[in-house]
């Protein structure tokens, strides 16, 4: 949930954690309020776990250059490494969206979207930090910014990943071939 207003101030990020839910004795969901501060905007995000999502900065570009480097290096078997470049994320969300994921103010993901379209061309989560929520929150979050149905392209060798997106009901909706060998077209549409 977002509230944007005007406001003449500069970055300010406030993280609190205001209370812990319990249901018949048992922890259910942390809750967060957030209070972020930037480019003339305040942005009010009650969080449903200890997950940020906010949108990126340059600030934030040399961290997501690692991220999307060091995941693709290290999952990405079907590319030569010694092809991949820091610099091929700024080429890859030229004019996109990018929203990151925080949690304990560490970058831990991103996500980016071709708004015109509603295309997600990158989801990267840290492997550390995968299975914990971080791409849902990321894909939620484009949701809530750009609206449905979202689009994508899995490559089909990227097993983990096609495997994410079928068990949160992305459907196919065609498969094809790019550089990068077969891919699927994926679609949700949150049915």
């Amino acid at each position: 949930m977002h509230f944007k207003h005007p406001i003449d101030t500069i970055l300010v990020i406030n993280l609190f954690l205001l209370e812990t839910l319990y249901y018949k004795g048992l922890e259910i969901l942390n809750f967060y309020l957030s209070l972020h501060i930037n480019n003339n905007t305040w942005e009010v995000c009650y969080l449903k776990s200890n997950i940020l999502v906010l949108e990126a900065t340059q600030s934030n570009y040399e961290e997501l250059r690692e991220i999307f480097f060091t995941v693709r290096k290290n999952t990405f078997h079907w590319i030569k490494p010694e092809t991949l470049k820091l610099s091929d994320f700024d080429e890859s969300t030229k004019d996109e969206l990018i929203l990151i994921a925080l949690i304990e103010n560490e970058i831990v993901g991103f996500i980016s979207i071709w708004v015109p379209e509603k295309f997600i061309h990158n989801l990267f989560v840290l492997e550390g930090f995968q299975g914990r929520g971080v791409g849902t929150a990321l894909v939620n979050e484009a949701i809530e910014r750009v609206g449905l149905p979202l689009a994508l392209k899995c490559v089909k060798s990227n097993t983990k990943a096609f495997n994410y997106y079928v068990s949160h009901n992305w459907k196919v909706e065609k498969e094809d071939m790019c550089s990068e060998g077969l891919y699927y077209l994926m679609k949700y549409y949150n049915e």
